[in-house]
């Protein structure tokens, strides 16, 4: 497998970890001040940070396990659109476009 592959998904989870981590602190803020849904925000926010590590782990692994990171980073990707929304647009370009690369066999 080639690099572009390794790189379009552990760059598409490392920005998925990020905006998991605000999605995350937003949902704090809101916890803290008492807004409704708050504590909603945080749960999608943890769920989001696993999300993104899925995707980097199958950036890692697409050299040994094509079907596995291909699977991995779809996962990650189509996940994190349930969770965040119009938040995840790179990351999820970034990890379905790799898994698609990945399961073509480029």
């Amino acid at each position: 497998m080639g690099r572009i592959e390794k790189l379009l998904g552990i760059v598409g989870g490392i920005v998925g970890v990020l905006i998991g981590f605000f999605t995350l602190l937003i949902g704090a803020v809101g916890t803290i001040i008492f807004a409704p849904g708050g504590l909603f925000l945080v749960l999608f926010g943890i769920v989001t940070v696993i999300f993104g590590i899925l995707g980097i782990i199958g950036g890692i692994i697409v050299d040994k396990n094509n079907k596995a990171a291909s699977a991995l980073m779809l996962l990650g990707g189509v996940g994190g659109f349930i969770t965040t929304h119009i938040l995840w647009i790179i990351p999820g370009v970034l990890l379905i476009g790799s898994s698609f690369l990945v399961f073509r066999g480029r």
